[in-house]
């Protein structure tokens, strides 16, 4: 069975008006992100099969082969026009206990463009429960299109402007926000200062064709049988959720697949 996700859309202070013309989107706010799949309450992306329409939450077992408090992953669209915020998402014993959430946030990242973005302290061993951050508290790094860097719980980071991507990610919306450029919202000091694991560091993937980890494994290809993701790479990306079928396509797509950690994490 294949079926086919509806996207939906979040307007951003940092989006761009570009993903309003590729979608359609007739907005005044321009769309910094687009839920390609998604089972988060707000933000439900329902899947279609022919003349049938379903929300994640009713695939969960046929996709995860065990029942799970929500649709493991959650795939976006990001597209910037300036820097986001500086933030940090809680790895999932701080997301049990302080959020009471099922799982905390790891992600990656794949450039879909020649990029900036921040991530990891550019002076570890200074950090504590009372930093303040600024902009010059993180690393710049450049990927290019075609890399890939994965995000791990406690690792303060942020998306520059121009950068085009597509983040894959567990089905968590846990951020903090550490830095905001000035912008009228909430930040998370405390609870961010805490989730913040001052000396991991970051690592670029140079043109990245496979990443594999617990969680998932993504894979270029044009070819896939089983079950998992299939997201197409044009302009107007195509998320379809496979289950037990095969998918073919004229150029490469993204195949996500889950991983071992799914089968140990508590349903």
């Amino acid at each position: 069975m294949v079926y086919t996700a509806d996207p939906v859309f979040s307007p951003r202070p940092w989006g761009d008006k570009s993903l309003n013309d590729v979608f359609s989107v007739a907005s005044e706010e321009p769309i910094g992100e687009v839920w390609l799949l998604s089972d988060m309450p707000s933000m439900t992306t329902m899947l279609r099969s022919g003349d049938n329409e379903i929300a994640p939450s009713q695939i969960i077992e046929s996709f995860a082969g065990k029942p799970l408090p929500r649709f493991p992953l959650l795939v976006k669209l990001i597209s910037t026009t300036s820097w986001l915020s500086y933030q940090v998402h809680p790895d999932d014993e701080m997301a049990r206990t302080v959020e009471n959430e099922p799982w905390g946030k790891s992600e990656c990242w794949f450039f879909l463009t020649d990029s900036i973005i921040a991530a990891g302290l550019r002076r570890p061993d200074f950090f504590d429960s009372k930093t303040t951050f600024d902009e010059k508290s993180l690393n710049i790094l450049h990927p290019y299109k075609g890399d890939a860097i994965c995000i791990e719980p406690g690792l303060v980071h942020a998306i520059g402007p121009n950068t085009r991507l597509i983040e894959v990610q567990q089905s968590s919306d846990l951020t903090y926000r550490l830095f905001d450029w000035g912008r009228d919202r909430k930040l998370h000091i405390e609870k961010g200062n805490k989730a913040v694991k001052p000396y991991l560091e970051p690592h670029i993937l140079r043109n990245c064709r496979e990443i594999s980890n617990d969680l998932f494994s993504v894979a270029m290809i044009k070819q896939a049988s089983g079950t998992g993701i299939m997201l197409t790479l044009e302009e107007r990306p195509v998320l379809r959720v496979v289950i037990d079928d095969v998918v073919e396509n004229e150029a490469e797509f993204m195949w996500i697949t889950l991983g071992d950690y799914w089968k140990e994490v508590s349903s």
